[in-house]
């Protein structure tokens, strides 16, 4: 495993790695009606990224310890082939260790998203969206400038996120060809 721990500085050998973040709980309740669908949904992945043959290094560094998301969506069709979408959902990220040895780390941080839209058959959406930190934002963009073993705090730089972001605008989704299902795919390209 190899990575670079700095812009503009050398590669450097990490060692064998072991990512485990294949466990995830999902929980997800789904509703369908004939014009408005929604779903409820939770899920929460624990990682483990190790260095196995670095000692005295053990973590990879940057690497979230979990990663859980709650939230919902929905889709209602309103008239005409338009449709009004909403999301909402908190995701919480765990602590990452800043150093291969683990001495110095960035504590777990919250995001809170949300989004509407409404969307027309001609391919014009109207959207407006927002990010919120609750608490921390500094750690979202956290970078160790220093030794990866035996770092200190005065090592690691953040850039703080806003506390509040919103945005809004228009968005145009091309027209492409349909394939003989009705979807872009390479029936369609080859059909060409």
């Amino acid at each position: 495993m190899s990575a670079a721990p700095n812009f503009g500085l050398q590669i450097s050998r990490l060692g064998l790695g072991l990512f485990v973040g294949s466990r995830r709980l999902s929980i997800s309740y789904k509703k369908r009606l004939s014009s408005w669908s929604g779903d409820l949904f939770a899920n929460f992945s624990p990682v483990r990224a190790l260095l196995l043959d670095a000692a005295p290094s053990f973590y990879v560094p940057n690497v979230p310890r979990y990663v859980a998301n709650v939230g919902i969506n929905s889709d209602i069709a309103t008239r005409n082939g338009e449709h009004f979408s909403t999301y909402a959902y908190i995701t919480f990220i765990g602590s990452k260790h800043m150093s291969q040895d683990g001495l110095v780390s960035v504590p777990a941080y919250s995001r809170v998203s949300g989004k509407i839209a409404y969307s027309w058959p001609s391919g014009w959406t109207a959207f407006a969206q927002s990010t919120w930190y609750p608490g921390d934002r500094t750690t979202e963009v956290a970078i160790n400038f220093g030794p990866v073993t035996g770092a200190t705090s005065a090592d690691v730089f953040t850039a703080p996120q806003p506390g509040f972001a919103f945005l809004a605008g228009l968005t145009y989704r091309l027209p492409t060809s349909p394939g003989a299902n009705g979807w872009l795919g390479p029936g369609a390209l080859a059909s060409r």
